[in-house]
């Protein structure tokens, strides 16, 4: 993570900080903290990428809907 550029640790924060707002019942789900992070990260560097050939700052609002739609979809992953 000490690697990642600044708009990619931002969408990180930002979805750990989501995860922590749900209550999934009183069994713990091991490693899914890991798992949420590793699909901030690719998500947060596809969206750096594409900011690039638009010419624009990377958007933390495209990024996290990005990464909600990762999540939406985790068992096809």
């Amino acid at each position: 993570m000490v690697n990642q550029s600044s708009p990619c640790n931002q969408v990180v924060r930002l979805g750990k900080f989501w995860f922590k707002t749900l209550y999934l019942g009183p069994k713990r789900i091991y490693g899914i903290k890991t798992v949420l992070e590793v699909i901030a990260v690719s998500v947060g560097i596809d969206e750096e990428d594409r900011s690039d050939e638009r010419n624009e700052q990377p958007s933390l609002y495209y990024a996290f809907c990005a990464f909600f739609d990762e999540v939406s979809q985790i068992d096809q992953l």
